[in-house]
């Protein structure tokens, strides 16, 4: 009997092969682990694929990264694909990971570099095919392309700035500690959805400051009117409310700058009056 060789891996390799050369240059967190991240980035991948397509990637890895991905594979019986996006596929490698989507990119980008190579040509080329162009430039081994006036890191620089100046932070609190914080608290109030939506709609310097928190949430909103969002912010801070009030104003003005204004008014619409006043006018 002939063996297509189309399918098959251009030579054997090894799990703990495989789990060292992804090692190669990333700094895993305590919880996290080269294995963890293949299984993350393919479990996520396979969302993303037809089921077809999802047996020929998982039938060209080595077979105990197969046993290790097999349940997710067979999920994908019946179901459509997942409509993932670069930023969706990112935040859910992030959150099985608990790591920030920036770093999900440097891991995502790792893990495909690496695997790619060992792939038979017609099953890394049937991947391409299924994927958008964001995601196809992770597949492919290209960073995405950033685009738009400012670099990320100004992004970053200016809203610090604009917190420093216009911001009644007490001594010990850093600019970002209190965007943090005041934003953390604000999307309490709204769904996961939107507060997720918020998240990756920041420029990607400031998402590892909410990344947590907002993925730590729970699915339903917390209800509060603008005095016990002060409260809490001055109680967290360990400031006065007027400080806080201050604070708060001029983090949602930094904020808003940088958010699309969809997100600003989709935010907005999910307040109370007198919070969403205070958001409005900041």
């Amino acid at each position: 009997m002939s063996i297509d060789t189309s399918t098959q891996p251009p030579q054997v390799l090894e799990l703990e092969h495989l789990e060292r050369l992804v090692a190669v240059g990333l700094a895993f967190p305590a919880e996290a682990s080269p294995r963890h991240a293949l299984i993350a980035t393919l479990g996520t991948l396979v969302e993303r694929l037809t089921a077809g397509e999802a047996r020929a990637l998982l039938a060209a890895l080595p077979p105990p990264l197969q046993e290790l991905l097999a349940d997710r594979v067979a999920r994908r019986e019946g179901h459509p694909v997942v409509p993932l996006d670069r930023a969706e596929f990112l935040l859910r490698v992030a959150t099985q990971l608990s790591i920030t989507p920036v770093c999900a990119e440097q891991v995502v980008l790792t893990v495909f570099d690496t695997l790619r190579p060992w792939l038979p040509r017609a099953v890394v080329n049937g991947v391409t095919q299924q994927l958008p162009h964001g995601l196809k430039e992770l597949w492919e081994g290209a960073a995405p392309t950033r685009s738009g006036p400012e670099a990320p890191d100004d992004a970053r620089r200016q809203l610090v700035a604009e917190i420093e100046e216009n911001a009644a932070l007490p001594e010990s609190v850093l600019a970002t500690e209190a965007f943090e914080a005041v934003m953390c608290l604000l999307t309490r109030h709204v769904s996961r959805g939107e507060a997720r939506d918020v998240l990756l709609s920041l420029p990607q310097t400031l998402q590892p400051l909410l990344t947590r928190c907002m993925l730590d949430r729970g699915e339903n909103a917390i209800s509060f009117d603008r005095d016990e969002f002060l409260h809490r912010l001055a109680e967290h801070l360990g400031t006065s409310v007027e400080r806080a009030e201050q604070t708060a104003r001029a983090v949602f003005a930094a904020t808003k700058r940088v958010l699309p204004p969809k997100e600003v008014d989709d935010v907005s619409s999910q307040l109370p009056p007198d919070l969403r006043e205070f958001w409005r006018l900041a």
